[in-house]
């Protein structure tokens, strides 16, 4: 590929259709290739490009990954969880003479077709690869390889609870989230945040790692203890034993001489 003519393509492609984020993304791509020596695939992790980017979300990446592939920049594979992104810089210049330093660009340079690993067009993996079973069930299954279940049982486990429990058909943007909590905070945490999610009624991932981040600083409060109420279970039970405690009674002198003033004292 030619860095320049390919730089100089971009610049021209991208005004008013990308916007900051999303160029970002693509000159960071661009120049991990160009390290690399232009592979026709290569990868990188969400965490590399939220550090080199200073991005706090992955969710901001994943969102400018998606655009790029669908506005023909890129192509992308999402293996699933704990395996990095396999990415594709589509060639946005034209082979031919013209597009040169010196002759303008007189038609569009854009690409139409749909890229590889869209829904309506399979995944072609490179045989022997260790994506390849993954991607062949992709196929199969004929869905978005964004949105597919990774290959973990351990994953998998979690997003039967969160289904049950939480949301019966999670976002790809909610099994990202797992996906992290999973990794950060580990399978019995979370797996006891969403119950605790379920318990209060409170069912969405936000909720979700707000508890966990809550066990994280202050440490796990059991919920079998303080007579079944732990101090993560929300607002406790009403106390209802002072309603019915009758009002002490205040201590009156006048009626206390007037209560004795008739009795006979026992001496007499």
């Amino acid at each position: 590929m030619n860095y320049v003519r390919q730089l100089n393509a971009f610049g021209e492609k991208s005004i008013g259709v990308l916007n900051a984020k999303e160029q970002a993304v693509y000159l960071r791509l661009f120049l991990i290739a160009n390290q690399l020596k232009w592979p026709e695939w290569f990868e990188v992790a969400n965490s590399q490009l939220m550090r080199e980017l200073g991005m706090r979300w992955k969710k901001t990446i994943i969102d400018a990954r998606r655009e790029l592939e669908k506005k023909g920049f890129i192509r992308s594979v999402d293996p699933g969880h704990k395996m990095k992104t396999r990415y594709h810089l589509i060639q946005l210049y034209d082979d031919s003479s013209k597009g040169s330093k010196n002759e303008p660009i007189t038609e569009p340079r854009v690409r139409k077709s749909n890229p590889k690993g869209s829904k309506n067009e399979p995944i072609t993996p490179p045989k022997g690869s260790k994506n390849e079973p993954y991607i062949n069930s992709i196929n199969s299954k004929h869905i978005s390889s964004t949105t597919a279940p990774p290959q973990d049982e351990t994953f998998r486990q979690v997003v039967e609870v969160y289904e049950k429990s939480i949301r019966p058909i999670p976002s790809p943007a909610d099994l990202e989230r797992l996906s992290d909590c999973l990794d950060h905070y580990g399978k019995d945490a979370l797996l006891k945040a969403i119950d605790r999610a379920d318990y209060r009624g409170r069912r969405s991932m936000g909720y979700i790692e707000g508890i966990l981040k809550s066990w994280e600083q202050n440490g796990y409060d059991d919920p079998e203890e303080e007579h079944g109420h732990g101090k993560a279970d929300g607002p406790r039970p009403a106390k209802t034993a002072g309603r019915h405690r009758k009002k002490a009674l205040r201590f009156d002198p006048e009626a206390e001489r007037r209560k004795w003033a008739n009795e006979k004292s026992g001496w007499d």
